[in-house]
């Protein structure tokens, strides 16, 4: 979740007495929920809508909700500024874009700024690792930027904070943002360093900005860079500050850029207000009902999107910013928003059969209860894991997430038992012996299935406990006795381990877990388990 919070005396001052009861209407429409306590006004939002990170963009949006104003889409006047880029520092960090913004002095718009900066380095920049930014207060002689790779002990500035004046490789080694973001890097011998025509240093991303260019509440001409190792984030980066700083009072200009592939400067200038079509026929499908054609124009003029009617539907054009639209179904579900969920028109749908459960569900809600009645407890872990333990086991879900906001949450789980072995791991010291079982999604090549896994961790956890409770188990289940053939499993004791056969099918595994798996994880005591495919037995 993303939280912003504002005094509320300002934002009255700012945006109007009635700013926060405008507030908690248009939060029923987007879906987010905002409280109130000593004075602080406090938004809490999903992290779909980047767009609305800012009490700045939320009075823009409400705005346009409330036909007070039109949508808009942000005009990116050319600059005789010079950015010279060199392509050693497009090696390390290989995307960099910049924008200038003019405007009146900052004010009490500067911590904000800087909070909307932070937000999007945790969010859209995965702490700087995708996509960092630097905002800088810029002279009016100043007329040209470069960006290239240096030697880090040949580069000096004093950070921005003003704690520390001394070397880049000293400020990697010393300062707390060298120590936090140095490992972005791939060497600390050389380093990307913004400069001004004279020589000034102004940034050394992703570390820290310099505090010689550092903004104040004076400011009124910024040049802002963003640069990062992912092309995506670099460019909702760019339009999302860019269209802040709009709502703020400020006219965006983009600089020329020298030493980078002009097609990049093409595709951005046709991601702010790119086009989005659909067909009346799109919409019934999508809603599940025919709205009329007059209140489709005015929901998508609301939600901030300008409107063409086509022959058969609609063309949309998208402000920049709006970056969590990617395709027609997102643009739909805003027309549902904009009309409002309470004016859907309810509708029956015809049902031919009786519903009845699941047999997968049946047997889920018994193993529970015969597994509660044995002493184990319920336990629920993440259905995404690390990748750590896949360094000792055979990984076999083939589902793993290109772009993980964290290391801890990288794979999806092809075993329940790998992520119970963390909730082991938590508990560790507590009283012995500790029983526990799930039941829950995995997926194993590609497919999705129901597996159910207990455990006992104890000094006394023999491969005959987890045998005797396994039995009673399916023969409650099925009615039928279970096999134990001998078998090596994966992250087990090698002949103390085997596949459970009911029926002359392999439904699962049991044993006692590895001691290696146990030193990966911290635990000196043993652990039995079995687990199974409840979707088998359905």
């Amino acid at each position: 979740m993303v939280v912003i919070r504002d005094n509320s005396k300002f934002l009255a001052e700012r945006f109007g007495s009635n700013f926060v009861d405008r507030l908690q209407k248009y939060a029923s429409v987007i879906g987010f929920s905002v409280e109130f306590d000593s004075g602080t006004v406090k938004v809490e939002f999903n992290p779909d809508r980047p767009d609305l990170f800012s009490f700045y963009s939320l009075e823009y949006s409400m705005n346009i909700f409330d036909l007070v104003t039109s949508p808009e889409i942000l005009n990116l006047e050319d600059s005789d500024f010079d950015v010279h880029i060199g392509a050693k520092a497009l090696s390390i960090r290989p995307y960099f874009l910049s924008l200038l913004a003019t405007g009146p002095k900052l004010g009490d718009s500067l911590p904000r700024i800087i909070e909307y900066q932070e937000r999007l380095h945790e969010t859209i920049g995965r702490e700087r690792q995708a996509a960092s930014i630097g905002i800088h207060s810029l002279e009016e002689s100043c007329k040209a930027v470069s960006y290239s790779l240096k030697k880090s002990d040949s580069v000096t500035l004093r950070t921005f904070d003003g704690a520390m004046n001394g070397t880049a490789r000293e400020i990697l080694k010393e300062h707390p943002l060298g120590k936090r973001y140095g490992d972005l890097l791939p060497s600390q011998e050389y380093i990307n360093v913004i400069e001004d025509r004279n020589g000034k240093v102004m940034s050394i991303p992703p570390i820290s900005n310099s505090y010689d260019t550092r903004i104040t509440e004076d400011s009124t001409r910024l040049f802002i860079d963003i640069e990062g190792t992912d092309r995506k984030s670099v460019f909702q980066s760019f339009f999302l500050l860019a269209y802040e700083l709009k709502y703020i009072g400020y006219s965006i200009s983009v600089p020329r850029f020298h030493g980078i592939d002009k097609k990049i400067i093409t595709e951005l200038v046709a991601e702010n207000g790119r086009e989005v079509k659909f067909s009346y026929d799109d919409i019934a499908r999508v809603l599940g009902f025919e709205p009329p054609e007059d209140s489709i124009s005015e929901a998508l003029r609301k939600m901030g999107y300008i409107v063409t009617p086509s022959y058969n539907g609609y063309v949309t054009t998208l402000p920049g910013n709006r970056v969590d639209v990617m395709g027609a179904v997102d643009v739909i579900e805003d027309i549902a928003k904009g009309i409002g969920y309470d004016q859907i028109p309810f509708t029956e749908i015809p049902v031919q059969t009786q519903g009845t459960s699941h047999k997968t569900d049946e047997l889920t809600g018994i193993a529970c209860q015969l597994l509660i009645g044995s002493g184990y407890q319920e336990v629920k872990s993440f259905v995404v894991g690390p990748q750590m333990p896949f360094s000792f086991l055979k990984y076999r879900g083939d589902v793993t997430l290109l772009n993980p906001k964290s290391s801890d949450f990288s794979v999806v789980r092809d075993r329940l038992f790998v992520n119970m072995m963390e909730i082991i791991k938590q508990n560790r010291r507590r009283p012995m012996p500790q029983k526990i079982f799930e039941i829950g999604e995995v997926v194993e090549h590609g497919r999705q299935k129901t597996h159910l896994c207990f455990m006992i961790h104890g000094s006394r956890a023999p491969f005959s406990a987890a045998k005797q409770v396994l039995e009673y188990v399916i023969l409650r289940l099925s009615g039928g006795s279970i096999e134990i053939k001998p078998n090596d499993e994966d992250g087990l004791v090698s002949g103390r381990s085997g596949d459970i056969i009911l029926d002359g099918q392999v439904i699962g595994f049991i044993g006692e877990m590895h001691p290696a798996l146990l030193e990966l994880y911290g635990i000196q005591d043993p652990v039995s388990l079995a687990e199974i495919d409840l979707s088998m037995m359905a």
